[in-house]
């Protein structure tokens, strides 16, 4: 499932979970509001070692450096 952001694009509800600068507005969950940092398109995911598609998040494991897509992250039970 997807909710609209205030900018006019889509984000996965999952995704809103775990992305950093993102967030619903209301209860209901059809308001997103927030802006997702450039740099997070541009990364490659460690699982499916693609970039540019979608948004990738950043391990906050201590000094850990690997980013994955959330939806790869789910798929192999990461997250």
């Amino acid at each position: 499932m997807s909710s609209k952001t205030s900018e006019e694009k889509w984000a996965h509800l999952i995704c809103v979970k775990w992305i950093p600068g993102i967030w619903f507005e209301n209860e209901d969950r059809t308001v997103l509001s927030g802006k997702i940092e450039r740099k997070l398109y541009s990364k490659m995911c460690i699982i499916c070692r693609q970039i540019g598609i979608g948004v990738c998040i950043e391990c906050d494991y201590r000094t850990c450096t690997k980013v994955f897509h959330v939806h790869c992250a789910v798929d192999i039970k990461l997250i």
